[in-house]
Order: structure tokens, then C-alpha cells, then sequence
């Protein structure tokens, strides 16, 4: 099966996580990053054909990098994100997804999005900066 995926979704997902309209994606990357003790974490690349995001897999999710359903090549639809600010940055953290295939050849060719999520994403607070005192 031919699967289409949403033109424009990996910048709507990297820009904001609360209107992104459950896009159908493709995986791109998988990676098991550090681990805690009790806790895989898995990084996930996910491109609409043009540009790629990256997020990390909430563990409930876990085992669908771990049965192969979601590998390069897999096709989803992601229904729930969230940003978490951390370090100074933000993450995109998909809360919910469905695999609709679990293996199809590359669509297109993404790059980063120039909206960027990730570790550093957001500018640091300007320290000097003085809040505006109402009149």
C-alpha cells in the first residue's frame, strides 16, 4: 500500500505540539539512547517527506521499538504529543501513535525543519531583563 504522508507535519510537530492534526508520518531513526536503571528511552526521527523531527518515545510506548513495529521505514500516525521544557530547551515527547506499516521503502529526502525542537531549542532567559511594571 502507498501510504501519503502530511505535507508540512514535522514543522507543525517542531513548532507546536498542541495543533499538529494527527499526522501521518514516516520513521526515519530509531535510536535507544541512555538508559536509567529500570528505563529504556528510544529517540525517535519522524519525516513528512520533506523535513524530519525528532522526539523521544514515551516509555508506555516502548514496546513498539521493541516487537520491530516501529523501524526505520515505518509508517504512523501520531496522536499525541507534548513539549517538555528541559535544559534550557524542549523536547517533543509523543505521547500516542498508530503504526499503520510497519516497513516501506524511504519517502522523499528530509532535512531539519528550521524550526528546531530539541535539547537547546529555546533561547535562554535574559537574566538582565526587568519585567514591565503596570501603570
Amino acid at each position: 500500500m502507498v501510504y501519503q504522508l502530511d505535507d508540512g507535519a514535522a514543522t507543525r510537530l517542531a513548532a507546536d505540539a498542541k495543533d499538529h492534526g494527527n499526522p501521518v508520518l514516516q520513521c526515519v531513526g530509531v535510536k535507544k539512547i541512555g538508559a536509567s536503571a529500570n528505563q529504556e528511552r528510544f529517540r525517535l526521527a519522524l519525516s513528512d517527506g520533506v523535513n524530519h523531527v525528532q522526539g523521544m518515545l514515551a516509555t508506555q510506548l516502548n514496546e513498539l521499538v521493541r516487537s520491530a513495529g516501529v523501524q526505520n521505514g515505518s509508517i504512523v500516525r501520531v496522536t499525541d504529543v507534548i513539549h517538555n521544557a528541559i535544559n534550557n530547551g524542549r523536547i517533543l515527547i509523543i505521547l500516542n501513535m498508530q503504526v499503520l506499516s510497519v516497513q516501506e521503502p524511504p519517502i522523499g529526502n528530509p532535512v531539519p525543519p528550521k524550526v528546531q525542537v530539541g535539547w537547546n531549542a529555546l533561547p535562554r532567559a535574559d537574566s538582565s531583563a526587568v519585567p514591565a511594571q503596570p501603570s
